[in-house]
């Protein structure tokens, strides 16, 4: 995520953005502190107000651009992974895993009590089930069991984001090749 900072010019809306994601990382999305973004980037408070009407703005302008950098940039680089069923898993597990996405992921998560959360989630998951169906379905499963398979592992994968703080690093290549028998079985 650090690296997106210097991506956009100084005192932009992204900025603001990126950093609130960095935070992300260490509090929940509810718990962001404008106070604390504006010392990280080393910018007064009231700047804050140049690009954003309120907290909620700013909290929704974070999720469009979450949305935008996971789950849209994830139905583009995804769909790309090459091989069996069980490569392609592999290789999303270790996309999802080499990035801070999962830990910013559980940061929006505990916060799924907010409906702008709930409203997000609920455009974004099932987009993220599909791309996996599409997985089953080019190695031949019927369209129903590719989305229960599908919906079992996102299932498992959110629970895992949500309730394991060593799920959140690296993953253990054991551990992946053993989620992914588990999977496939």
């Amino acid at each position: 995520m650090k690296d997106l900072l210097n991506k956009y010019p100084r005192k932009s809306p992204e900025q603001w953005i990126i950093q609130g994601l960095i935070q992300m990382q260490y509090t929940a999305f509810s718990d962001l502190k404008m106070e604390e973004t504006a010392k990280a980037l080393k910018l007064t408070r009231g700047s804050f107000y140049h690009h954003f009407k309120n907290k909620n703005d700013y909290l929704e302008q974070v999720l469009k651009f979450w949305e935008r950098e996971t789950t849209e940039k994830g139905l583009k680089i995804i769909p790309s992974f090459k091989g069996s069923i069980r490569d392609k898993l592999r290789q999303t597990e270790l996309f999802l895993h080499e990035s801070n996405i999962l830990k910013i992921e559980r940061s929006i998560r505990q916060s799924i009590s907010s409906s702008m959360v709930q409203s997000y989630f609920e455009k974004m998951d099932p987009l993220r089930i599909a791309m996996m169906a599409q997985f089953f379905i080019d190695e031949g499963c019927a369209l129903n069991e590719a989305e229960f398979k599908s919906r079992m592992i996102y299932n498992i994968q959110i629970a895992e984001v949500a309730y394991r703080n060593d799920f959140l690093g690296p993953l253990p290549l054991s551990e992946l090749e053993q989620r992914l028998d588990f999977y496939l079985a």
